[in-house]
């Protein structure tokens, strides 16, 4: 008897610490300046500032991997997905050289330029939220700033959908277009478009970059998804009282 309860106390232990089990994360940066090739030719601008994800189960393998297609799919120029690159540092090399063709083919003064950034926002016992930010210049009046949010099982390294976020997406969805109306000052009986903004079908919904931070959940709409770039990304953050009703159980116990 004493034998079984020690090894149910084992268990419970060792599942405890699963459950509990932080993942490192530690800070890493690219340039382009770490690469030959830039000792040969002028280069673009190329700063990634990114965290590689240690831990002891496989999780981390997986989220890496996420950071890594981040990065990758920023830096990619091309029209098929299939020829991108398969490491960061073969991307970087192919922003540098699809910069040193154009310059060569065109009177192009201006050099083309790639910001990167990676950041934890969030964590919790089941939840890793991170904030991506991708800054491309090649060209034009302006560069393009686009902001995502990944967030991952910490036990699976799974990237969570959004809809497995909450516990009724629907209700959730409600609830956040009323806020939105409320900050940005939209009547509730009127059009989601009555003043200005671009909801595609004249209906509210979620952005692609759903994240949470220490403040509760964060909204963001990046340029050219509801508004025109002058008018930057549109954000709306709910505080964790007001959206606690509506987060999962499983990740937010």
């Amino acid at each position: 008897m004493k034998r079984f309860l020690l090894y149910i106390l084992c268990l419970s232990f060792l599942s405890a610490c699963e459950r509990t089990a932080e993942l490192s994360l530690i800070p890493a940066v690219l340039e382009q300046s770490d690469l030959e090739i830039c000792a040969l030719e002028e280069c673009p601008k190329i700063t990634i500032n990114y965290l590689q994800v240690v831990a002891s189960q496989n999780s981390a393998e997986k989220i890496n991997h996420s950071i890594d297609q981040f990065i990758i799919s920023s830096l990619f120029l091309g029209e098929d997905p299939e020829q991108m690159a398969a490491s960061k540092e073969e991307a970087m090399k192919d922003f540098i050289n699809a910069y040193i063709d154009v310059k060569a083919e065109f009177d192009f003064s201006a050099p083309y330029e790639a910001a990167l950034d990676v950041d934890e926002i969030y964590q919790n016992q089941q939840l890793l939220s991170m904030d991506l930010k991708s800054y491309l210049y090649t060209g034009g009046a302006h560069g393009n700033l686009i902001v995502f949010f990944k967030n991952f099982d910490k036990k699976t390294g799974e990237q969570i959908s959004t809809d497995a976020l909450f516990s009724d997406p629907i209700a959730f969805t409600i609830f956040a277009e009323k806020k939105f109306r409320e900050t940005y000052q939209i009547p509730m009986d009127g059009s989601i478009n009555a003043t200005g903004f671009w909801f595609e079908g004249d209906g509210f919904y979620l952005p692609d970059a759903v994240g949470f931070n220490e403040e509760g959940v964060i909204l963001v709409y990046n340029s050219y998804e509801i508004a025109s770039y002058a008018d930057g990304p549109i954000d709306l953050t709910l505080s964790w009282e007001a959206v606690s009703p509506y987060l999962s159980n499983v990740y937010f116990p």
